[in-house]
């Protein structure tokens, strides 16, 4: 096992290899409902991404050794995870809305969304539970013991937002997954970021279900300056929340002890 994988190099070699990836699952997948397709390609990729990233860093392929021996942590978690993702959508909109997005961007992403079940659980099922154990269980710890938590910890959200190939995501996707670090490192657990990442998803879901847009910005409701009431607002439940995190569930100090000591044993004979 090489515990130091990867490098920065080998994050830029990952990251190609996972475009090479989703290439292959669309020449697969080519011709299938959109649904079907989204479902599918993104089973397809995730699994080959996956699989090479677990050879590289194991020198086997063995699934389990990503869900081995996690950490407890406290339910609690949850409401405050979910209030924090609310708050943080409210407070990245205005941002992101500041780059404008060309009308046949925005037709090709809502096309290759469908409304039903299949692509539900692409986008808000399959997508989180790879990304999370490529970006954080993966990549993150290796990121971290070779250059340090700080640089680890944005090493690792650069490389999640690169992997979105677009700004209106990726600014998104750079900030969020900065957090997502941080949660994975403290709790040793990764169902918790995969958690976090599957309510995001479902809320992009649900907006494009009922708008029709995958990109809606909120109705206005306060005037003119909305967008600064409604940053300050969230931006201060973003802080509380984290410090109820930091102060009644979260250990102040990342494990990478234990995190070590993980990666060292062997998943159990079934």
């Amino acid at each position: 096992m090489n515990k130091n994988y990867p490098s920065i190099k080998a994050s830029f070699g990952l990251f190609g290899l996972s475009i090479g990836c989703q290439v292959i699952a669309g020449l697969v997948t080519m011709g299938l409902d959109t649904g079907m397709l989204l479902f599918t390609s993104q089973l397809i990729s995730n699994l080959l991404i996956l699989a090479i990233a677990l050879n590289f860093r194991y020198h086997r392929v063995d699934f389990r050794l990503f869900f081995q021996d996690s950490g407890s942590f406290n339910l609690l978690i949850i409401p405050v995870l979910m209030i924090f993702n609310v708050a943080y959508i409210l407070f990245m909109d205005p941002i992101t809305t500041l780059i404008p997005m060309p009308d046949f961007i925005k037709e090709i992403f809502e096309d290759a969304i469908g409304k039903d079940l299949l692509s539900y659980l692409g986008i808000a099922i399959i997508a989180p539970i790879g990304e999370e154990l490529l970006f954080r269980r993966l990549m993150l710890p290796g990121l971290v013991r070779n250059y340090g938590e700080r640089k680890g910890i944005i090493w690792s959200a650069f490389f999640f937002a690169l992997f979105h190939l677009n700004p209106w995501q990726g600014i998104s996707a750079f900030f969020i997954g900065i957090f997502l670090a941080w949660l994975y490192l403290r709790t040793r657990n990764i169902w918790v970021p995969i958690f976090l990442h599957f309510f995001n998803n479902s809320l992009s879901f649900a907006v494009f279900y009922f708008t029709d847009d995958a990109f809606a910005e909120p109705p206005n409701y306060l005037g003119e300056y909305q967008w600064l009431i409604l940053m300050v607002i969230s931006g201060g439940l973003m802080y509380l929340c984290i410090r109820i995190l930091q102060r009644l569930f979260i250990p102040l100090e990342p494990c990478i002890e234990d995190l070590e000591e993980i990666e060292h044993q062997e998943p159990s004979e079934t």
